[in-house]
């Protein structure tokens, strides 16, 4: 989202951000290509994390990145809401400007050294259904249930005018499945991730922390490195990231599910995720110990360095994967490329946490989306944005599917590669993607 606000900006949108927290405090770390690091260089990382390194491994932790893109915005003139959150959208009559309407959101509870993050599916739901083995689709609530009939009379509602709404509020926004977008779902066999965030060490410390790495049962010595260690004391995982940032270590294991109720991490066994990891199934103080050991016994770090003091510890089912099949949509009545809504990063297409595809492809949805929000008439945004998305979801997105960096801007060409384009096939892409495949096939030559 900030990526989106801060490039909309300089394509002289007039743009505000609408932020649910208080604070940045998402400690997580996650990988980033070296073109993602690149363009993030350009709106200044060195200068407001001075001491990122930029070379070596590529990895920042999700605040730094939300440091960056935030003041970036706030030097280009991007105004700020912060703990406020969307309950729709209205406007007065068929003349006057769609409204976001906006209240004050509480901050959530932290239990403890605990954060779960269930699956949000419940595939029992009346509006999923099963298309084949693994395939679902999970259909919006409504179309207009979002749109309200008249505007909140509270003194604490806020209504910010908007041609474009880009919503980045993750896979389980309210505003998408109320606003018509329907999601296709692809279900793997379960799988539990748990995510530790530990401070660093103390500038004097004589102990020096080990350099990152990530190891799976799939290497053929992996009994004699942390997993094996691991699974000496009872932990069995499938496999383990460690990353050193400029703030905290991060640690994010794949964790078998019989050795976590083996170990009263889990209390009971459920079938359903939500059931599995809801707050009164899950051991606080085992989750803990649990954190401790990944720390401990597998990272090769100091027993009493303290855990960070937000989300320390997190627990998440990550065995389902999803993406909206719409990628713009117009609010009832609107003229002109007026009332667009697009979903973008996670809640447009929430990536499998393995590939670490996150950052890394949610920036050029962000981009693609204000590219298509620049054009003039509707069939010009739907035509920009199908064809950029026929390209984003051609096939698996690598590194080497994107330019250079400093060739970045929010038309799609200047970012993905030429030999992407020319890839494409385009009689499967006219069929299932963009009806209108005239821009990919003068782009493809």
């Amino acid at each position: 989202g900030l990526r989106a606000a801060v490039e909309s900006r300089m394509l002289g949108f007039d743009v505000t951000v609408v932020e649910k927290r208080h604070s940045f405090s998402r400690h997580n770390i996650v990988k980033t290509w070296k073109e993602t690091i690149a363009d993030l260089l350009a709106f200044g990382l060195q200068t407001f994390i001075p001491n990122f390194k930029p070379h070596g491994h590529c990895h920042l932790g999700i605040r730094q990145t939300q440091i960056v893109l935030f003041k970036a915005s706030l030097l280009y003139g991007v105004r700020f809401f912060y703990q406020m959150r969307a309950v729709g959208v209205f406007r007065e009559d068929a003349e006057q400007m769609w409204n976001l309407c906006v209240v004050p959101s509480a901050e959530p509870v932290q239990h403890d050294h605990l954060s779960l993050r269930p699956t949000r599916t419940n595939f029992d739901a009346e509006t999923i259904q099963k298309t084949s083995k693994v395939d679902f689709m999970d259909y919006a609530e409504s179309e207009d249930g979002a749109i309200l009939p008249a505007a909140p009379s509270s003194d604490n509602t806020r209504l910010l005018p908007f041609d474009s709404l880009f919503i980045a509020e993750g896979e389980s926004s309210w505003l998408i499945r109320n606003l018509g977008f329907d999601r296709k779902l692809v279900r793997y066999a379960q799988a539990i991730g748990v995510v530790v965030n530990l401070k660093l060490m103390p500038g004097g410390s004589s102990i020096r922390a080990p350099e990152s790495f990530v190891v799976s049962r799939s290497e053929a010595e992996w009994r004699s490195g942390p997993l094996g260690r691991l699974a000496e004391i009872g932990f069995d995982v499938e496999n383990m990231e460690f990353l050193s940032g400029t703030d905290t270590h991060f640690i994010v294991v794949t964790a078998k599910k019989s050795s976590l109720i083996s170990a009263g991490v889990i209390k009971s066994d459920f079938a359903s995720a939500e059931e599995l990891l809801g707050h009164s199934n899950v051991d606080a103080g085992r989750l803990q110990d649990f954190g401790r050991a990944l720390a401990t016994t597998g990272a090769g770090l100091p027993a009493d360095l303290p855990f960070a003091d937000f989300h320390p510890i997190q627990i998440f089912d990550f065995s389902t994967k999803g993406r909206c099949t719409s990628f713009v949509k117009q609010l009832p009545g609107s003229t002109g490329a007026s009332g667009l809504v697009f979903p973008i990063g996670d809640a447009l297409q929430n990536p499998f946490w393995p590939q670490g595809l996150g950052v890394n492809r949610g920036f050029h949805s962000s981009l693609d989306a204000v590219w298509a929000a620049k054009q003039s008439t509707i069939h010009d945004v739907e035509r920009e944005r199908s064809s950029a998305w026929a390209v984003l979801d051609w096939k698996v997105f690598v590194q080497s599917s994107l330019n250079p960096a400093g060739q970045w801007n929010s038309d799609p060409t200047s970012r993905y590669a030429r030999a992407l384009y020319q890839s494409i096939h385009m009689d499967e892409v006219a069929r299932h993607v963009a009806p209108d495949a005239s821009v990919l096939t003068q782009r493809c030559r």
